[in-house]
C-alpha cells in the first residue's frame, strides 16, 4: 500500500465496504521471518587523486626557466602513496555507522556517503626540488580530510575540513598552507575559504576550517547536479610553487525544489539510494516482511533483489491499486479482521506494483498477518508459490500507516520520481 493520506482513507474505505464474504478457507500458517531487506549504512569508495598541476608535471624545461629567474627551489603537491589494501580494508566503515562524517578520521585513502552527508580523508606529499639539480631537497606529508552535510529542507550545505602535517624532511621547513571549497559551476556559489589566507603549518599542527555553499537555483529549473572541489596551497616563504593543485569531491550534489509545491528546496548525494527503515509493530510492517521474503522478485531488498522506484503520479497509483484490490479476489473479513482493508505489496506509489506489471489481484498471494503469543504469523488463502506480488489483510490504520511511512519517507529523502531507494523491516 502506498498512496497519498488523502486519497488513502477514502480509497481504502471503498475497499473495507466492498463485501464481507470470506475467501477461502486458510490453508496454512507460517511465522513471519524476523526482518527482511539490509539496513542502511554508508557507502564507500577509494580515495580521490589530485589534478590539475602536480609534481608529475614538473619537467626539466620548467626548472631551468625557473632557474634563469634566479630561484633555486620550486616547490609542488603530489598524492601520497596509497594505504596497503589491508590497511585500507581494516579501518573501511563499521557495520553499525550511521552516517558519513567522521567516518574518514581514521580511513585513510577512502571516501564515504550517504544521502545527507560525505567524507573523504587524502594523503598528499609536498616535494622541493632544486631548479639545477632536478633532487629533491626536501619533502613534507600531510593528511586532508573532508566532512560534507547536506540538508534536506535548505538550498545551503556545510563542508568542515582540517589539514594535518605528518612529517617533513630536508629544506621543507616554514610551511603555510591554505584551502579553498568552490562550486565546478555557476550551479552553486561558496561564502569563503576554509580560513582566512595561508596559515602557518608544522609537524602535528592541524589547521581546520569550514566553508558554507548554497545552490544558486535559476528560474524554471527544478532539480541540478553540480560537483565542488577543493584546493590546498602548500608554500613557504619567498617560494615558487607551481600552479596548485586539487582534487574533486568524489560525488556530486543533486538540489531540487520538488516537494512543498516547489517552495522547500533541498539536496542530497543522488548515487546514494536511501532505505526506508521500518520496525515491525503492526499487520502492515508484518505484510511487508512477509512479502519481501516470499515474492521472487524481492522488491527492495538489498543483496537479493532489484530496489523499489517511486511513482509520483496520483491517477496512476490510483489505478494501481484499483487493478490489485478491486478485481474482486480480494474480500473483506469483518469477523476475523474487524476494520479489513486490502494492504497491496509492492506499493501502489512504486512502478513495481502488480497494477503496473500487469498484474490483478488474482495474480497475487493473499495472506492475513495475525500477532499470536507474541509472534507474528501469516495465514495464507489460496496458493502464495511464485507470486509477485501480495494482498494482504491489514487493519485500516495500519494499511495507512505504512502508506503514511512511505509519504514521509519520500519527502525526507527527497526520492524524486523513478527514483529508487531500498526496505529494511525488523
Amino acid at each position: 500500500m502506498a498512496f497519498s493520506a488523502l486519497g488513502a482513507l477514502s480509497l481504502l474505505a471503498a475497499t473495507v465496504q466492498e463485501s464481507s464474504a470470506a475467501p477461502v478457507a486458510a490453508q496454512v500458517r507460517e511465522t513471519v521471518p524476523s526482518s527482511a531487506g539490509q539496513a542502511p549504512r554508508p557507502a564507500e569508495g577509494a580515495g580521490v587523486e589530485l589534478a590539475g598541476q602536480t609534481c608529475d608535471d614538473v619537467t626539466p624545461s620548467m626548472l631551468s626557466s625557473v632557474a634563469r629567474t634566479g630561484e633555486d627551489e620550486i616547490f609542488c603537491l603530489r598524492d601520497a602513496k596509497p594505504v596497503p589494501e589491508t590497511t585500507v580494508k581494516a579501518t573501511t566503515a563499521p557495520p553499525q555507522l550511521q552516517n558519513a562524517v567522521g567516518a574518514c578520521d581514521t580511513s585513510p585513502n577512502l571516501y564515504f556517503y550517504d544521502r545527507f552527508t560525505g567524507c573523504v580523508n587524502t594523503k598528499v606529499s609536498y616535494e622541493v626540488i632544486d631548479t639545477k639539480t632536478g633532487k629533491v631537497t626536501g619533502t613534507a606529508s600531510f593528511t586532508a580530510i573532508q566532512d560534507v552535510t547536506l540538508l534536506a529542507n535548505d538550498s545551503m550545505w556545510h563542508s568542515e575540513v582540517s589539514l594535518r602535517q605528518d612529517s617533513a624532511t630536508g629544506t621543507a621547513t616554514g610551511l603555510t598552507a591554505a584551502w579553498q571549497t568552490t562550486c565546478d559551476s555557476s550551479a552553486c556559489t561558496s561564502s569563503d575559504n576554509a580560513w582566512t589566507g595561508s596559515q602557518p603549518i608544522s609537524v602535528g599542527k592541524v589547521l581546520d576550517g569550514a566553508t558554507t555553499l548554497t545552490w544558486a537555483a535559476g528560474s524554471g529549473i527544478n532539480q541540478q547536479k553540480f560537483g565542488f572541489k577543493n584546493t590546498i596551497t602548500i608554500n613557504a616563504a619567498g617560494a615558487v610553487l607551481i600552479n596548485p593543485a586539487w582534487f574533486a569531491f568524489p560525488q556530486q550534489i543533486r538540489c531540487d525544489n520538488d516537494f512543498g509545491s516547489g517552495t522547500r528546496m533541498g539536496c542530497v548525494f543522488p548515487n546514494y539510494i536511501p532505505t526506508l527503515d521500518m520496525a515491525i509493530t503492526h499487520a502492515g510492517h508484518a505484510n511487508v516482511a512477509w512479502s519481501m521474503n516470499n515474492l521472487i522478485d524481492k522488491w527492495g531488498w538489498q543483496g537479493k533483489g532489484q530496489p523499489l522506484t517511486r511513482e509520483k503520479n496520483t491517477t496512476i497509483r490510483d489505478q494501481n491499486r484499483a487493478k490489485i484490490c478491486e478485481d474482486g479476489t480480494w474480500k473483506a473479513m469483518p469477523d476475523v479482521v474487524p476494520t479489513d482493508s486490502c494492504d497491496e505489496f509492492a506499493f501502489a506509489a512504486t512502478n513495481q506494483s502488480g497494477g503496473q506489471l500487469q498484474l490483478t489481484g488474482k495474480d497475487c498471494a493473499q495472506i492475513r498477518p495475525a500477532k499470536e503469543n507474541g509472534q507474528w504469523v501469516v495465514y495464507y488463502y489460496g496458493s502464495v508459490t511464485s507470486k509477485r506480488c501480495t494482498i494482504g489483510h491489514v487493519p485500516l490504520a495500519e494499511n495507512v500507516s505504512v502508506g503514511g511511512s512511505l509519504s514521509t519517507f519520500y519527502q525526507g529523502q527527497r526520492v524524486l520520481d523513478d527514483e529508487k531507494f531500498w526496505l529494511y523491516v525488523h
